[in-house]
């Protein structure tokens, strides 16, 4: 999957990249993307455990990691 889901189809047991729909009109510096887990009913950023404002809209997977050159 690497199109954008909505938020209420997104598994609760691991993190996920999320976004808030609002967040991506034209011209806008400030598309907001975040790694985020759900705990419970409530969804907070992966990093530091968080909970934003408001409940993003939408989700897809988080890319595969990098690997280390050899």
């Amino acid at each position: 999957m690497s199109e954008w889901q909505p938020i209420d189809t997104a598994p609760d047991d691991m993190a996920i990249l999320a976004t808030w729909a609002d967040t991506w009109k034209e011209r806008n510096a400030g598309v907001h993307v975040e790694a985020m887990r759900k705990y419970g009913p409530y969804w907070a950023y992966a990093y530091d455990g968080d909970t934003p404002s408001r409940p993003p809209t939408h989700w897809m997977p988080l890319p595969e990691p990098p690997r280390a050159r050899s």
